[in-house]
């Protein structure tokens, strides 16, 4: 949270409007932020399958190299 975003407090002393503003700023960004955290959970999830489809792939090789 940074200082600059207003607060629920701070809308309290406002008019309505100023406070309708406030919430839709607030909203605003929360939705940004989400957006964001969501496409890291999908880079995150992306990441996590490569390394599986790696290790499976990768492992029988080794496998094989052992039984030599």
């Amino acid at each position: 949270m940074t200082h600059s975003m207003p607060s629920a407090e701070h809308a309290e002393n406002q008019s309505p409007h100023e406070r309708m503003k406030a919430c839709t700023y607030l909203h605003r960004n929360m939705d940004k932020r989400v957006h964001l955290i969501d496409r890291y959970a999908v880079l995150l999830r992306l990441k996590q399958t490569a390394t599986k489809w790696q290790q499976s792939r990768s492992t029988p090789y080794r496998e094989g190299k052992k039984n030599d």
